[in-house]
């Protein structure tokens, strides 16, 4: 899945601002690195110095969270059975449920990029038409511009 919204949502985007050299990669090391209580997703995936404009990071980091958060409740449920009686204490509740909520503005966050990029691609397959503006975008690189704005604009409405 990764792959496909590397190359079906980023690369397209990346290509029109230019940055066609731009590293995709990521790896397992990296993502889990990220602290999953920062409410600030953009801001964490800056300090771990991955790109916050790629759907593909986000997305991975996201699966990352959620993958820390089903480990931390599977530790629960493994510890609870263990016990005669189970208990589910208040710091691992307080614990847990933070998590959830920082999981929740992560996704909030991660759905605005993804929208602003639809909206994004659907704005350029309209001026994709060969007319008069496609040429004079193409000779002004209006494109590139407009892609750059896009990123500009995506950070400012969708970063908590």
């Amino acid at each position: 899945m990764l792959s496909e919204i590397e190359y079906a949502l980023d690369r397209p985007v990346f290509g029109h601002a230019d940055k066609k050299n731009e590293n995709f990669r990521i790896s397992r090391a990296e993502i889990r690195k990220m602290d999953c209580l920062n409410y600030s997703f953009s801001e964490e995936l800056q300090r771990l110095h991955l790109n916050s404009h790629s759907l593909k990071v986000r997305f991975a980091a996201l699966n990352n969270c959620f993958m820390k958060i089903h480990g931390a409740l599977d530790d629960q449920l493994t510890e609870g059975i263990s016990e005669p009686l189970p208990a589910f204490d208040e710091p691992i509740e307080s614990k847990i449920g933070k998590q959830l909520d920082a999981l929740l503005a992560m996704e909030n966050e991660f759905r605005c990029y993804a929208h602003r990029r639809i909206d994004y691609y659907n704005s350029q397959k309209e001026l994709a038409i060969f007319s008069i503006s496609y040429v004079w975008r193409w000779l002004t690189d209006a494109t590139k511009t407009e892609a750059l704005k896009h990123f500009e604009d995506t950070a400012g409405r969708c970063s908590a």
